[in-house]
């Protein structure tokens, strides 16, 4: 077995987008990055985790796809209520109540975010976030697997990822510093393959 790469996460954050104020440092977010968008509804918790080269480009570019109706909304209980679709679909949406409501997904979606970040070197960058996103969808299924058990009353954990990311093919582990929420989401430490994680 090949050596184990260890690199540290050093997680900042709290950005909630409908509170963030721009009085502090601009170059705070131009930085290579891992990050978690958390968002709670009333039945379950969503993550989705990501990799950029540029935080606040890609924190923007989330928020203009949020509004703009390019993605996927859920309503208050965390169901989807509205599917992005083709071209025409988009247009059809545009009707003054349609775009009303979608408007008021939008704005709720935002309102729950919270956005979680630990800077990365730009080589690690996809092989942490495919351990991070493997991570997350093993916590959705241990807490789907707890409630189905009842040994929970916990949210049920939803991974919003599509995929798992780039094929890791070599052994890797994370140490989780910095914001507590983020250590006590992950653990302390996160390590590929999991079944070697302690």
């Amino acid at each position: 077995m090949s050596e184990i790469e260890t690199l540290t996460l050093n997680w900042e954050g709290l950005i909630v987008p409908s509170q963030f104020k721009h009085d502090s440092d601009p170059d705070w977010l131009k930085v290579s990055a891992v990050y978690v968008c958390e968002a709670t509804y009333e039945t379950c918790t969503v993550l989705y985790v990501g990799q950029t080269n540029d935080l606040l480009s890609r924190l923007r570019s989330h928020l203009v796809a949020t509004v703009g109706l390019t993605y996927w909304l859920r309503d208050e209980t965390g169901k989807w209520a509205y599917e992005p679709g083709d071209s025409y679909h988009y247009l059809s949406q545009m009707e003054p109540e349609k775009l009303e409501r979608l408007q008021a997904l939008a704005r709720d979606t935002v309102q729950r975010q919270k956005w979680y970040f630990a800077p990365v070197e730009i080589e690690a960058l996809k092989a942490v976030e495919a351990l991070l996103i493997r991570a997350v969808k093993k916590l959705e299924q241990d807490r789907y697997l707890d409630r189905d058990r009842n040994q929970t009353t916990e949210p049920s954990i939803i991974c919003d990822n599509g995929n798992l990311g780039m094929a890791l093919n070599s052994p890797i582990e994370v140490v989780n510093i910095g914001i507590d929420h983020m250590k006590e989401l992950l653990g302390e430490k996160v390590r590929w393959p999991m079944k070697d994680a302690a």
